[in-house]
């Protein structure tokens, strides 16, 4: 259980890192007094696109992650019978994994939005 938060973590650490680099191509437009060639932006498309590519690495492996993650909360916490102890550990688990969810949903929509 505790590789698995481990794992969490390292994830989430690496979406916030990338989500300013992934969205760093929007920070250009942002400003009205800025205008930028097609040109510009394609060179900007093209040096953002390794970045894009780890990112939707990161949201695929975060996401099959969480669901294994919850689906391993729902097994402990149905075979944890009267021990109080193991079914706390599965809400929390649960919990975590929802929360961290809706946390890696959220941040790139945030961050769009404060930018424009």
């Amino acid at each position: 259980m505790e590789t698995i938060n481990i794992l969490l973590k390292i994830l989430m650490y690496i979406l916030i890192i990338t989500t300013p680099l992934i969205l760093g191509s929007k920070l250009v437009n942002a400003y009205p007094y800025n205008t930028i060639s097609s040109q510009d932006q394609q060179k900007i498309d093209e040096i953002m696109a390794p970045f894009n590519k780890v990112f939707n690495f990161v949201r695929i492996a975060a996401g099959s992650v969480a669901v294994f993650v919850l689906i391993l909360a729902g097994v402990v916490y149905m075979t944890a019978g009267s021990d109080v102890g193991k079914k706390e550990k599965a809400k929390n688990m649960a919990t975590g994994v929802i929360v961290g969810l809706m946390i890696f949903v959220v941040a790139p929509t945030a961050v769009q939005y404060l930018i424009t």
